[in-house]
């Protein structure tokens, strides 16, 4: 402590002038002795020559021992020193008429040597003591009883024995200034001690002030009764009430009381019986009724006792925190059924092919009509589950795309008569595009099927009829007016398709559920809950974003943007029509999946092909390299035991360099796609697929190497 610092010299000096003084006291006693006995051997004293002795000599050198003996200040040491020294005072006035001077002096000495260690009555008798005796002594002295002249007649033994006398005066007076002097030195160092502690606690006072008032966590502290006495400005940008506002206030109600009820109050009970609060959340709202969802952290605030005397709390606002939990819980759950559909795609797929195919052969080639019903059920049947697992793995994000560039006025041209003879008569079709010479890259089969879910979701909220829009622009970041375009995206210009209708509109809580697979808010014999499902996770793969604003009684607004391409749109191939669907090709087959193998083979046999079939990539090999003629296609399975299917194309082709190469798949994380899309130039049939479906593009595929080998010609 620095103020102690300028007491060290003052203790040194005490220190070294108690122990000259102790010898002193020491040499006084010990002459006190000797010149007491040796002053009533030389000159007895008129007198009596024993108390003469021992006023002069004994008492005081008892006196002197006794204070050098007594280090720690025992207080019964102290009591018989105030003694003697009155016994002293009295004898002294009795032989000396100097004897006043110590009748007024030694009880003054003895009152500061015991003061400290008297207190109440002790200390009123103590002084009414010292002034008996002072009395007592004045008188012998003015009154000479008994009459002596002992000064007189021995001038050399009193000139002694008021030395020593004084000698012990004054050791008495250095003791009591000693003890002045220290208990001086303790309250000086109690002063600065108390002074350091209180700038200390000031400098932790602030400290905290300027911690909490510039923590970025909402703090507030109550007292017993509910009453705020912290509010600090984190606390007023969470909740928007200002520290003027609350202090010395209880919580505002609706902090209090909380939607369900149990709001800050509740806590801050639950708080002062004992338990204290570790990141509970708690709904809660804003000033102006936004709501907010807070994580409390709290515990009690105790005195010095240790009694409890309020509440500490603190709340970190986690709204947006909780709602990207959430979309990170949505996230990973969709992933989970991405996988889960994914895993059992092609499982399905082959199922499917092989049900609905065997199924669709069986109705052509049957001549009993109860059959070929049963037959064609069957393939109604295939065809739904199909339908429902494109659109479940299309959601997960998991569908194999085969991207084209459109361009978009065109399209949404061709579909226009498809899509009034979906809504009936009783549902205007307002169709606006604004979007000239755009062009987009997306698989179009699956952005029909987007356009024509929305239609049909659209027509289902309109029973009694109203008006669906089909407006298409185009949008860019930099345009003040495209505040909803997609953050955070690469792309710069957008296509917007806005389906809107005027049907029964979707209540707010739903609102962020209708993108989930499985939930529909129709009847569940007239939605399987997967359309809007379908064109999330349709757009989200193709690179684009969906939003949907809807109020009941009103209608619902679904937006699709995705970004605009500068490819350019190919010029259309004309489709093939059944009746070309025929051909004298020889196909190589591979297909792990023997019921499948043996419908396609079927399939193509029938129109006409020569088909080798092989069910795994060495006998495929094999085939290919036993087979005499030509290889025109090979038709083959992407994920198989062993070789998988482009390496077996790339083995065939080396034996056949004629051939052409397509694949089939039933899963979606084929080896020949990226992130789901078909890389140009590779041909995909996808699992499950009719009798039809795969001999048109068999002989698309055959036709179109043919026509580009004409035009190599």
């Amino acid at each position: 402590m620095a103020t102690g610092g300028s007491f060290v010299p003052l203790r040194r000096m005490i220190r070294l002038e108690n122990r000259r003084i102790r010898w002193l006291l020491i040499a006084c006693a010990s002459l006190a002795m000797v010149v007491g006995a040796a002053g009533q051997v030389v000159m007895p004293a008129l007198g009596n020559p024993l108390l003469v002795w021992i006023d002069t000599a004994f008492m005081p050198a008892i006196v002197a021992i006794l204070i050098l003996l007594n280090q720690q200040d025992r207080r019964r040491l102290l009591v018989l020193i105030c003694i003697l020294l009155a016994i002293e005072t009295v004898l002294t006035s009795a032989f000396f008429a100097i004897g006043m001077a110590f009748a007024i002096l030694v009880p003054i000495i003895g009152i500061a040597l015991i003061q400290p260690y008297l207190r109440g009555m002790a200390s009123l008798a103590a002084y009414a003591l010292a002034g008996i005796v002072a009395t007592v002594s004045i008188a012998i002295v003015v009154l000479g009883v008994p009459p002596n002249g002992l000064e007189r007649t021995q001038p050399a033994l009193t000139i002694t024995a008021f030395a020593l006398v004084s000698t012990a005066a004054l050791g008495l007076l250095w003791r009591a200034s000693e003890r002045q002097v220290e208990a001086l030195d303790a309250a000086e160092r109690e002063i600065a001690a108390r002074s350091d502690a209180e700038r200390e606690l000031h400098r932790a006072t602030r400290e905290v002030e300027t911690l909490i008032g510039s923590s970025p966590v909402a703090t507030m502290a109550l007292d017993e009764s509910g009453r705020l006495t912290v509010w600090n400005p984190a606390a007023e940008r969470l909740f928007g009430w200002s520290e003027a506002e609350v202090i010395n206030q209880p919580l505002p109600a609706v902090l209090a009381s909380g939607d369900d009820g149990d709001g800050l109050q509740a806590q801050v009970q639950r708080i002062l019986s004992g338990n204290a609060i570790r990141g509970t959340r708690i709904a809660s709202h804003h000033r102006t009724g936004r709501e907010l969802l807070v994580e409390v952290h709290a515990d009690v605030r105790h005195d010095a006792a240790g009694r409890p005397v309020g509440t500490v709390v603190q709340a970190i606002d986690v709204t947006e925190r909780a709602a990207l939990e959430a979309q990170l819980r949505e996230a990973q759950r969709m992933e989970a059924v991405g996988q889960l559909a994914g895993g059992i795609a092609h499982d399905i797929n082959n199922a499917l092919t092989a049900v609905g195919g065997f199924a669709e052969l069986i109705e052509a080639k049957s001549q009993d009509e109860s059959v070929r019903e049963d037959a064609h059920t069957i393939s109604e049947a295939v065809g739904r589950a199909r339908r429902l697992t494109r659109e479940l793995l299309t959601f997960a994000q998991r569908s194999v795309l085969q991207p084209k560039v459109i361009d978009i006025a065109e399209f949404m041209a061709s579909l226009d008569p498809v899509l009034r003879r979906l809504l009936g008569p009783g549902i205007e079709l307002i169709s606006r595009s604004q979007a000239t010479n755009a062009r987009i890259r997306v698989d179009p089969g699956q952005f029909e099927r987007a356009i024509m879910n929305l239609a049909v979701n659209g027509r289902d909220a309109m029973p009694r009829g109203g008006t669906m829009t089909i407006e298409t622009i185009r949008s860019t970041d930099r345009d003040p007016a495209s505040s909803r375009s997609p953050r955070g995206s690469t792309e710069t210009t957008w296509i917007v398709i806005t389906v809107s209708d005027t049907g029964v509109g979707i209540p707010p809580e739903l609102q962020d559920m209708v993108f989930e697979p499985f939930f529909t808010t129709k009847e569940r014999e007239t939605g399987s809950g997967l359309g809007l499902a379908m064109v999330y996770g349709f757009v989200s793969q193709s690179g684009g974003h969906v939003e949907l604003r809807s109020a009941p009684g009103v209608g619902t607004i679904v937006e699709i943007w995705l970004p605009e391409t500068a490819e350019t749109a190919p010029a259309s191939q004309p489709g093939v029509r059944p009746n070309q669907l025929e051909g004298r090709e020889t196909i190589l087959l591979v297909d792990d999946e023997l019921t499948v193998a043996q419908f396609s083979r079927t399939a193509l046999t029938r129109l006409g092909y020569a088909v080798l079939v092989a069910n795994d990539g060495t006998s495929a090999i094999e085939a290919a390299r036993n087979h005499d003629g030509p290889i025109d296609l090979v038709l083959t399975d992407v994920i198989m035991p062993g070789l998988q299917g482009p390496d077996v194309a790339r083995a065939v082709v080396s034996i056949h360099p004629e051939a052409r190469v397509a694949y089939v798949s039933g899963y979606s994380a084929d080896a020949i796609t990226e992130r789901g899309v078909v890389p140009p130039g590779v041909e995909l049939i996808e699992k499950p697929f009719t009798a039809d479906e795969l001999g048109s593009r068999v002989r698309a595929i055959l036709d179109l190497h043919r026509d580009a080998a004409s035009r190599d010609d």
